[in-house]
């Protein structure tokens, strides 16, 4: 018998107890908190930016969200910039105004916490 003859005929569903309520996925009052420094990556720049009149000094991104994932997939978010800049919690003209090698050391660490299509895409 191959993988493609199995035969489950004699199986019977899993029907679960009556007395046991299913668990909902859909709760009212559902409350999500995470930490957002958990996986976090940071880089020291070599070049300090002042932004707003403050020393910017290092870069932190945060893991993306899937929700974020799926921004950038549909098109809510202009570009992988865009996307880096939210991870960053910084304007993408931040980003923009990096000096090399500080850009290519932040992009290195978006290309390490985001999924291969989203980095390479």
């Amino acid at each position: 018998m191959t993988a493609l003859d199995l035969d489950f005929s004699d199986l019977s569903p899993i029907v679960p107890a009556d007395d046991i309520e299913p668990a909902t996925l859909l709760e009212p009052d559902l409350k999500i908190e995470v930490n957002t420094q958990a996986g976090a990556r940071s880089h020291a720049l070599l070049v300090p930016l002042k932004v707003n009149g403050k020393w910017l000094r290092k870069i932190t991104l945060r893991l993306p969200s899937q929700g974020e994932i799926d921004d950038y997939v549909n098109g809510d978010l202009a570009s992988r910039r865009a996307f880096l800049a939210r991870l960053a919690d910084l304007d993408p003209l931040v980003i923009k105004a990096l000096r090399w090698p500080d850009s290519e050391a932040v992009h290195q660490l978006f290309h390490d916490i985001v999924p291969q299509f989203v980095s390479e895409g």
